[in-house]
């Protein structure tokens, strides 16, 4: 994923291992980096990226033992350039990140 088009960018720790989740506002993709390993969360060859008009989006994935929840939600005004989104990082039903921004 190119670095210039990443916007939003979340790093966090699960049992010990640093991780972080990242979206590119540009291509609409979104990965999530646990250790040296990297999950395709959302493609932005897959259609649907483009045309989605639900106002949240949940990522999930599991480490170790750890759910890990990502969730993404944007406001009614989502249709507005710029218009922030909201990410919150569970890590077994905890909160334990959150950002606002693209």
């Amino acid at each position: 994923m190119s670095v210039q088009g990443i916007r939003m960018r979340i790093r966090f720790d699960v049992a010990g291992t640093p991780c972080e989740f990242h979206r590119n506002t540009f291509l609409r993709s979104a990965e999530l980096r646990i250790g040296p390993d990297t999950f395709v969360l959302r493609r932005a060859v897959d259609p649907r990226v483009w045309f989605d008009l639900d106002g949240s989006r949940n990522w999930e994935r599991n480490f170790g033992g750890h759910a890990i929840r990502i969730e993404m939600t944007m406001p009614r005004t989502w249709w507005i350039v710029g218009s922030q989104r909201h990410y919150c990082v569970f890590i077994d039903g905890q909160p334990v990140a959150e950002e606002t921004g693209l």
